[in-house]
């Protein structure tokens, strides 16, 4: 949903957002997506790094950050514990 935005604003040509929009994004979690990728480039780790943490496929953490699959119980499991 947060790269939506970018892209309409991108489309509109407009360079800002309203209050609203601010407060509407605000409001949301973020998605698993991008959680997992930036706690991945704070901690300076590759996507083979994680998914060696993980005992997962790098594919795995590709799709994941790209927001085409989310990972499954247990890797929400293993990643919830890595957040704390």
């Amino acid at each position: 949903h947060w790269h939506v935005i970018g892209e309409d604003l991108i489309k509109s040509g407009r360079m800002y957002l309203s209050s609203s929009e601010v407060q509407r994004i605000c409001s949301e979690d973020p998605p698993v997506s991008w959680l997992i990728k930036s706690f991945r480039f704070r901690r300076f780790l590759s996507q083979k790094d994680l998914a060696v943490i993980l005992d997962c496929t790098t594919k795995a953490i590709s799709e994941w950050e790209s927001g085409k699959r989310t990972p499954r119980k247990v890797y929400l499991n293993k990643l919830r514990k890595l957040f704390e």
